[in-house]
């Protein structure tokens, strides 16, 4: 007699089949692609802007996007300043004070800037100088593009939490990436290049979040596999950090220069000798004397070949494991073909990130309106509220970090303000929303609370956006209108608005689809 029993049970008891491998591998895609996903989009953001990072640097900090070639003059006021750091500049402070040793970066392609730096653990501050002359430029002291990078690299936090939170966030985003292709591979083939952005809402995030993983795989991977590992080898014991970053002295050519350039116009012109013109990178000043270390432009592996005063010339023969890794991560010798594309790749990777995220909440909210014993209030508009801090949250952090580096600083210490209102507009892009979700007075799971969340961000984000051309020329001197330089400034211009015009079709987007919606109180109601 056949048995019926199992078509009588209740739903999610007896009856309910076995999960299977299947079901395993979409389980750990869902619950830890989504907490590493709002991670990974700050590190995908952070990443983008660090490939450009010198742009967002002369943007800034307009002043430095001269044209006028390095004169001795000018190195000669820079070491002055640099051993006379409190008669000259508040900027550059005592290495005592900082425990940090000043460098002076020099004019390369792409970023003609003279800066005279210290590093402190966060961003670099210092003076930047006259190429011509070494006098200071005027304008404030900016947190610069490397304000990107330290982010990309630890989030801003203390050794080790900052590198163990990025090599987490890297590990599970491997994991999320080959559970992904391994839930797909059956049907990878027939969905290949399959976008169909009129059919259902479902279907049209799914087949984004397809087809861009698929696209972008290869460098996706990459991408992972070396930002992982170098976040990884930050969490190494200092001795096999050291032996793992530096390559051994086997591996390196030593010689003697006759005469050696014991001042710094000539050991800037013995560098410029060595590896050619534009390949100076900077030079780093010490008790014994100054070391000019080559440009990590010129080369895949950043191998830091120098040449001191004193006339000791390093090569590095072979490239090291860790250098691979940061060479094929980072792309500083890459022209600006290969970074574009490489950028493009990362937007395809964002946009994986961002179908992912809403897939995601969009399935949360569907189980809480068919169960909402089983999922409260409270916790959906949580997945709400983190959703929109990790899609629109940065790009609005961004922004008023660019605005904040154009307007005077309330504060003695321009760097600190620009910090607070980045971190301030960022925590800000949570709260909101999550605040627009509590209190809306919309029922739950509607079209019309969901609008309010993200007009609470997207509308600062596209008047921030398309403000900053009106900014740039409203700060910018009239000698930077016509430089070959000033390609920057439009650019970062362009890229400003085209995020506001995004941030505002997305709002009217939303707001058409909600047509007709109940009248509720928001932001533009």
């Amino acid at each position: 007699m056949k048995n019926n029993s199992g078509n009588n049970a209740p739903k999610g008891t007896s009856g309910r089949k076995p999960a299977g491998l299947r079901g395993v591998l979409r389980f750990v895609h869902r619950w830890v692609g989504f907490p590493a996903g709002l991670l990974l989009t700050a590190l995908f953001y952070s990443g983008l802007l660090s490939l450009f990072s010198a742009d967002l640097q002369g943007w800034m900090q307009p002043a430095t996007l001269t044209q006028a070639p390095l004169a001795p003059r000018a190195l000669e006021e820079a070491e002055a300043l640099v051993h006379h750091p409190d008669s000259k500049s508040s900027d550059l402070q005592a290495s005592r004070h900082w425990k940090a040793t000043p460098f002076l970066n020099l004019p390369q392609p792409g970023a003609p800037g003279l800066h005279l730096w210290q590093y402190d653990g966060h961003v670099f501050r210092g003076p930047a100088l006259d190429p011509a002359s070494g006098a200071r430029l005027a304008g404030q002291t900016v947190a610069g593009g490397a304000f990107f990078v330290t982010l990309h690299d630890s989030f801003h936090l203390r050794a080790p939490w900052g590198s163990l939170l990025v090599t987490v966030a890297g590990g599970c985003f491997l994991v999320s990436l080959f559970t992904g292709l391994l839930l797909q591979w059956p049907r990878l083939k027939p969905a290949f290049l399959q976008f169909r952005p009129y059919g259902s809402a479902h279907r049209s995030w799914l087949d984004l979040h397809l087809l861009a993983g698929t696209l972008a795989f290869a460098v996706l991977l990459l991408t992972g596999v070396s930002g992982t590992f170098l976040a990884a080898t930050d969490l190494l014991p200092e001795k096999m950090q050291t032996r793992l970053t530096n390559p051994p002295a086997r591996l390196q050519d030593q010689s003697v220069l006759t005469p050696a350039p014991h001042t710094l116009p000539e050991l800037v012109t013995t560098g410029a000798a060595l590896w050619g013109r534009g390949q100076n990178g900077f030079v780093l000043f010490s008790g014994s004397g100054a070391t000019l270390y080559r440009s990590d432009a010129g080369q895949f592996c950043p191998m830091r070949s120098h040449v001191e005063t004193a006339g000791r010339v390093t090569t590095a023969r072979r490239c090291s494991l860790y250098g691979f890794m940061r060479g094929l991560h980072d792309l500083r010798w890459a022209p600006s073909t290969i970074r574009w594309l490489y950028g493009f790749c990362g937007l395809a990777g964002l946009g994986v990130l961002a179908s992912g995220l809403i897939l995601f909440q969009k399935s949360e909210a569907r189980k809480a309106a068919a169960a909402p014993a089983r999922a409260p209030r409270w916790l959906v508009g949580l997945y709400q509220g983190a959703v929109i801090w990790a899609l629109a949250g940065f790009p609005l952090a961004t922004l008023g970090l660019l605005w904040a580096s154009r307007l005077p600083s309330p504060l003695s210490d321009p760097v600190l303000w620009q910090e607070e209102v980045f971190f301030t507009f960022w925590g800000t892009s949570f709260l909101l929303p999550l605040l627009s979700w509590i209190f809306s007075g919309a029922p739950e799971n509607t079209p019309r609370s969901q609008i309010l969340c993200w007009e609470a961000v997207l509308l600062p984000l596209s008047l921030l956006g398309l403000g900053l051309p009106v900014l740039d020329f409203i700060t910018r001197r009239p000698a930077l209108f016509s430089t070959p330089y000033s390609a920057v400034l439009w650019g970062t211009d362009l890229a400003g608005v085209l995020t506001g015009l995004v941030g505002a079709s997305v709002l009217l987007h939303l707001r058409r689809s909600c047509r007709p919606c109940p009248k509720t109180p928001g932001f533009l109601s």
